[in-house]
């Protein structure tokens, strides 16, 4: 599923050409061909493995509404710790979110009414290719120098060629951009006139012109861009940027989540449990414990002796290299690098049937393609079958 679509069938025409795809279909080519159970034994041992384990935990890696709440109802019946995967650069921007705050937007908004968009990094032009044609084209229509992009040149190598539609490119070094952005900070807090600004780069300047003169600026960027502290430290720089631009116009910060499913995931949990990201229900009530908050992925694997791992959306995105002992995840999504002895095949939503997502994974509901492979039951049912198996548990055993 190309992330920036709506829909399988809508992104396959594209795939052909594209090299992060193919790259994908060749993971999942390679290597020894993993073993896919039958159904029913499938439920068994799913079930059987979640009552027998002291610290179990579901991994949602992406869902649609009606799997998320499959897997919240297996989780308190279960006693498992039920956790939404995140990539780190979503982990970056939550930390400053609830710590500083947040200027957000959607896409719909930033096509309906930017009229200055400022995209950073490579990531945001081969995570999303459609971006440009399904965004920012009402944008550009409106005016065609709206579109500024910083591209990120690594020592040794030239510069990313632009995107046609681009109306700007600036280009620096990935360890200068937290001092360029400081500098641009600086330039925009000083009063117009002031005899400092000459000094500022010409890229620099000519951006600084752009913002004071836009509206309604949003900056976008792939979640899969920040990795690190300086990373959060851009992130950061980039909100003050956006709360000083406010004073006298709009500004707005967007990060997209590269695997479609996460958002929504993560907004059902908070909508049924009051949890955020990790949740357990220690008999009475939803609780997230505050050490789950900086796990790392090896943090995961030690803390729990059994994890099942979900997924009802197939994407180029791969999966999380987990040692699970079941998985449960769409028809049509490679397992390459997954370490699972179970692996069970799932109807996949945007293909199979219609599951339903929020705005942020960049579509209200998928269509269904009708094709092939109606016969597999979807993630939410199958969730269903092994809660129907799990028996209830005799007392709490796993409240934290």
């Amino acid at each position: 599923m190309c992330p920036a679509s709506g829909s399988v069938e809508e992104a396959a025409e594209d795939l052909s050409g594209c090299a992060r795809w193919a790259n994908w279909m060749a993971q999942a080519d390679a290597g020894q061909e993993r073993s896919v159970t039958p159904l029913e034994q499938s439920v068994r041992a799913i079930a059987q493995d979640l009552s027998r384990a002291e610290r179990p935990l579901i991994w949602v890696d992406g869902a649609d509404v009606g799997t998320m709440r499959g897997a919240v109802r297996l989780a308190q019946k279960a006693g498992a710790t039920i956790h939404v995967g995140q990539t780190t650069g979503a982990e970056v921007v939550k930390k400053v979110m609830l710590s500083e705050g947040w200027l957000g937007t959607s896409l719909a908004e930033v096509s309906e009414h930017a009229d200055l968009v400022v995209t950073l990094g490579d990531g945001i032009l081969t995570e999303a290719p459609r971006l440009a044609e399904r965004f920012l084209e009402p944008v550009l229509q409106r005016d065609e120098s709206s579109w500024w992009h910083i591209a990120e040149c690594s020592s040794g190598s030239g510069p990313r060629e632009a995107e046609p539609a681009i109306s700007r490119q600036i280009v620096w070094p990935r360890k200068q951009w937290y001092s360029h952005l400081t500098e641009l900070l600086l330039r925009l807090q000083q009063p117009a006139g002031d005899s400092l600004i000459a000094s500022v780069s010409g890229d620099l300047q000519a951006l600084r012109d752009k913002l004071k003169t836009a509206s309604y600026t949003v900056w976008i960027w792939d979640s899969g861009e920040w990795h690190d502290a300086m990373d959060e430290l851009i992130v950061r720089r980039l909100l003050a940027i956006a709360r000083h631009l406010t004073k006298e116009a709009r500004c707005s910060l967007l990060c997209l989540e590269s695997s479609v499913g996460r958002v929504t995931a993560e907004e059902t949990l908070l909508w049924i449990t009051g949890c955020s990201t990790t949740a357990i229900h220690n008999g009475s009530h939803w609780i997230s414990p505050e050490r789950y908050h900086a796990f790392t992925l090896d943090d995961w694997q030690k803390e729990f002796d059994s994890i099942l791992l979900v997924r009802s959306i197939a994407s180029i995105t791969p999966l999380p290299f987990l040692r699970t002992r079941q998985a449960i995840i769409p028809a049509g999504q490679s397992h390459a690098g997954l370490e699972s002895s179970c692996v069970t095949r799932v109807a996949e939503v945007g293909r199979q049937h219609t599951g339903h997502l929020f705005r942020g994974d960049r579509a209200a509901t998928l269509p269904s393609g009708g094709i092939a492979g109606g016969e597999l039951p979807t993630a939410e049912k199958m969730l269903a079958r092994v809660y129907e198996q799990l028996p209830a548990p005799e007392n709490d055993n796993h409240a934290v």
